[in-house]
């Protein structure tokens, strides 16, 4: 309901925040909790970019040199890439190319992962071989995703 003044104050009920540390690890993380750690991840790029970065570069056009501190932030660029490049190996392109393949299978997917994304930092293959698990390093700390049911809730969220 837009506000006026003749809106009576008792239907003035809500309010509107964006949690931009909303980002979570559970016991076990499947997809879902990958899609939503992603979608941490794009926003705290986002914040932190037009906050931080763009904010602090106006500053120091407007201020004399040297009146202002450096902020420092975590730069999650190429957690991102790991996600979603589109010009190399991501997760999201893997996962997008394995749906596309007759033999679905999750181990297949946790192969290609491990072997396509090595050269990114912020995943890393589990210690152990036989494992169904990989990390991703995300700015808020690191995440151990389990890749059983990954394919089949990604075509089912591509089909939706």
């Amino acid at each position: 309901m837009p506000f006026s003044r003749d809106t009576p104050q008792q239907e003035l009920v809500s309010i509107s925040l964006l949690d931009i540390f909303g980002f979570e690890s559970m016991q076990i993380n499947s997809f879902e909790q990958l899609c939503i750690n992603y979608a941490n991840e794009k926003l705290y790029h986002h914040f932190s970019h037009h906050v931080f970065k763009i904010e602090q570069e106006e500053y120091a056009k407007e201020l004399p040199t040297g009146t202002i501190d450096q902020i420092n932030y975590k730069d999650n660029s190429l957690c991102l890439t790991l996600f979603e490049s589109r010009q190399e190996q991501s997760l999201f392109r893997i996962m997008d190319e394995e749906l596309m393949m007759k033999g679905k299978n999750d181990r297949q997917l946790l192969e290609k992962f491990d072997g396509r994304l090595t050269n990114n930092k912020h995943y890393r293959k589990a210690k152990f071989g036989g494992s169904s698990k990989f990390t991703v390093s995300h700015y808020a700390g690191d995440v151990e995703y389990d890749v059983d049911g990954f394919l089949t809730k990604n075509a089912d969220a591509v089909n939706d």
